[in-house]
């Protein structure tokens, strides 16, 4: 992973923000960003995905993240366990769900500047 986020936060057309597939990659970032003197939002905003509160909290300034919704995929797939079971299930059938982001400290607005960031006068 060091390698590719090397490669994303040095290209030529760097992101402002970076999102990953899952909250422990975001955490397992954090230190090859500070190595990279990179601050976050300051320089780069952070993005997880599934709202594992314990490392959403533990990651300074707190991840933000995409919050799925487990009980609602929960009974989509009990549903079409039952639908499997009595022959009436659709194969091609997609079934969507509503995520939520989950908004904390690790994300900022392109161009704004946290509050720790003071400039040199």
């Amino acid at each position: 992973m060091a390698d590719a986020l090397k490669r994303i936060i040095q290209g030529e057309d760097a992101p402002t923000a970076v999102m990953f597939g899952n909250d422990l990659m975001a955490l397992k970032a954090v230190p090859h960003l500070k190595a990279a003197g990179l601050g976050v939002p300051d320089d780069l905003s952070l993005v997880g995905f599934d709202n594992d509160e314990r490392i959403c909290e533990t990651i300074q300034p707190a991840l933000t993240t995409v919050q799925l919704p487990y009980d609602a995929i929960g009974a989509i797939a009990a549903e079409r366990l039952f639908a499997m079971l009595n022959g009436e299930f659709n194969e091609s059938s997609v079934a969507k769900v509503p995520c939520e982001i989950v908004h904390r400290e690790s994300t900022c607005a392109i161009g704004v500047r946290t509050a720790s960031v003071t400039s040199a006068a």
